[in-house]
């Protein structure tokens, strides 16, 4: 006989919960549920020859959908209610290993995004039936925080409003979460439609205007024009002119006869990525991760991206003004997975702006040699942060509180995050130019002295131009 006969499915052991519910529904549409519901007490109203038959009859449909791997356990019984007591006793033992396994499945099962709302809210009431009538006690209110326990974290938003948002006194309920869930599905689906509808009619709009008529363009001359949003014919990038690019700016001020940046509008190579100092540090068969040269990337800016690494011993950056305070000297060297090694010029603390706010990055070291920035996790752990990963993003929590979170690309996890405006540059350093300015512009070798005797926290002070001394102490010219 066919598995798929009248929808019925053949038991197999691990699904009969539902195989119960299901035959006993089809032996009530066959009116053969009396056997199994009177056993050996015939109505009066039935024959005792019917009464029989009717007895083979149910037991010789229960046995056409049991499989055959289990089918020489029940072919010696001849009635009905002996039968189903047996199936049942066999596969449906109220013991704590049956009761803890249906509590696994419940604690275990997940809502995937995209997939069908009611299917998954059937399998969760598929194990609440499994549970009662293996006796486990579930309230209610403990269905329904299961059910909201199920969803993955693009539904919290709803999981927090359904917490907070009943009356006081009153528990939340199973019903109403499943009522709350499948408005929610529809919802979500109107956006998605409405949002496919709106890309539609963008692109028809776009297609008509390109087909206008030379004459129709004539005509329409006189009237006003929308513009949008301009875009850098030397960056690429939207929300500004070329003269106003900072990049533009910049390289025309460091190299006018550079001509390896090109004006393309769609961005291709026209940042100069086959300059000396490009490193590939991730690939794929799509796309291509590229770390270049500082004054490529910007890696100094406001805004940095930070490696999360788990072999780095230790915090490093290549930009010194990201530093909030900072300690030159000979602090060892930076061992490579190439076997090369790298200096280490300082040593300083870094305030970054998290989604929590300001967070300090302590013993951060300065490596100018190392094109990129790195955040250790060896370092993280000591300083008492606990990190998850999954879905993609790995995240960074103290306590109960959420700090920080990393993204997945290619086989890395950046971390984008910006200089804290209110901590950085407060001290820039404990170089020899501050305390040039603290010393009222104290003279070189003066500072040297004093360094030698441990009076400043400073060594080997060696200064750049200063405008102030210039432009305080100028010299008189004879005339």
């Amino acid at each position: 006989m066919d598995d798929s006969l009248e929808g019925m499915f053949k038991l197999t052991g691990s699904n009969y919960s539902v195989w119960k519910s299901k035959m006993r529904d089809m032996l009530v549409v066959k009116d053969l549920w009396l056997p199994v519901q009177f056993g050996d007490k015939r109505p009066d109203k039935i024959d005792a020859t019917i009464w029989e038959v009717m007895h083979m009859k149910t037991t010789a449909y229960i046995r056409c959908f049991i499989d055959m791997s289990l089918y020489n356990n029940f072919n010696e019984e001849s009635k009905a209610h002996e039968l189903w007591e047996k199936i049942d006793i066999m596969f449906q033992n109220k013991n704590a290993a049956n009761q803890v396994s249906v509590f696994r499945k419940l604690v275990r099962l997940r809502y995937q995004d995209g997939s069908s709302m009611a299917e998954h809210m059937n399998a969760f009431q598929g194990l609440i039936h499994q549970a009662t009538s293996l006796e486990v006690p579930l309230a209610d209110e403990v269905l329904a925080l299961f059910l909201l326990g199920s969803l993955p974290d693009s539904w919290e938003t709803l999981v927090v409003t359904l917490g907070t948002a009943g009356p006081e006194g009153k528990r939340l309920s199973l019903a109403r979460v499943k009522s709350s869930l499948l408005d929610e599905e529809a919802r979500r689906k109107d956006k998605d439609t409405s949002s496919d509808s709106k890309a539609l009619l963008t692109e028809s709009e776009r297609g008509r205007q390109r087909n206008r008529s030379p004459q129709n363009r004539e005509k329409s001359g006189t009237r006003s024009k929308s513009r949008g949003r301009p875009t850098c014919f030397y960056c690429g990038k939207p929300g500004h002119f070329q003269k106003n690019c900072r990049h533009f700016r910049k390289d025309k001020e460091t190299d006018d006869t550079d001509s390896k940046r090109t004006m393309d509008r769609n961005g291709k190579d026209r940042r100069g990525l086959d300059r000396k100092g490009t490193i590939a540090i991730a690939a794929s068969e799509e796309e291509l991760l590229l770390i270049t040269e500082e004054s490529e990337l910007n890696l100094a800016g406001d805004e940095m991206t930070w490696v999360v690494d788990s072999g780095a011993s230790f915090h490093l950056t290549p930009d010194r003004k990201c530093f909030s305070s900072y300690s030159t000297g000979d602090h060892g060297c930076v061992r490579m997975g190439n076997e090369g090694t790298c200096r280490i010029v300082g040593i300083g603390d870094v305030w970054l702006t998290t989604p929590t706010g300001c967070k300090l990055l302590k013993d951060v070291r300065h490596v100018p040699e190392v094109p990129l920035n790195l955040i250790s996790v060896g370092r993280l752990d000591d300083e008492g942060y606990m990190g998850s990963i999954r879905n993609g993003v790995m995240k960074f929590s103290k306590g109960s509180l959420i700090v920080a979170h990393a993204r997945k690309v290619n086989t890395l996890y950046l971390m984008n995050s910006r200089l804290c405006p209110e901590e950085v540059n407060i001290a820039s350093d404990t170089s020899g130019e501050l305390w040039h300015k603290r010393m009222c512009h104290m003279s070189v070798k003066v500072m040297n002295r004093l360094a030698d005797d441990n009076l400043i926290p400073v060594k080997d002070v060696h200064l750049e131009r200063c405008t102030d001394c210039w432009d305080g102490k100028p010299n008189r010219t004879s005339f």
